[in-house]
């Protein structure tokens, strides 16, 4: 069956079709998420992000810098640690999880915050699940490439279910993290 388009309907993607969707993505994004701009990753799961007038969202005083720059830990996940220190080994797939945040967030990129049950974590991080400009979420990336871990700590469980299942499939492809298992 052969589905025939009305004459003021396109099937063609153009660069003005492309351009508004990507416009309405942002639109979608950006309305109920804090904007923020990436300074730089520390590993695969905590990046240093400039979050302007953070105060505005409601967060307590106790969080809030004078410089607007924050750790952000990336909730829901975990990625195998690096070595900050010279006298450690880091993790297997530790560096592939970095060098992939690299790949797809920049220095001076925009990316979307969005806040689930808690402010912070026990070492004072941020908690968001972060998206990039396109409406990717990060958290799912990562696992779908097999470079982390679902990490579920309460009360920050609300795309657990989702990432279980992504997490699954790397698994079950012998993706990463997940290879030889």
């Amino acid at each position: 069956m052969v589905l025939e388009y009305p004459e003021h309907v396109s099937n063609e993607l153009t660069d003005e079709n492309n351009e508004q969707a990507t416009d309405n993505i942002k639109d979608d994004i950006s309305t109920d998420k804090i904007e923020g701009e990436l300074i730089r990753h520390v590993d695969g799961d905590t990046s240093i992000v400039f979050i302007p007038n953070l105060d505005e969202y409601g967060y307590s005083k106790d969080v809030i810098t004078d410089n607007g720059e924050y750790r952000v830990r990336y909730i829901l996940i975990n990625t195998p640690e690096i070595c900050h220190e010279s006298d450690c080994e880091p993790e297997p797939y530790g560096k592939e999880a970095l060098d992939f945040m690299n790949s797809i967030i920049q220095p001076g990129d925009t990316i979307y915050l969005e806040q689930d049950t808690s402010e912070t974590d026990p070492y004072g991080r941020l908690l968001f699940y972060v998206y990039l400009e396109d409406g990717r979420m990060v958290q799912e990336l990562l696992l779908s490439e097999g470079l982390a871990k679902v990490a579920i700590f309460e009360p920050d469980t609300s795309y657990a279910e989702s990432f279980q299942s992504i997490e699954e499939e790397a698994r079950e492809k012998e993706l990463g993290i997940w290879a030889n298992k």
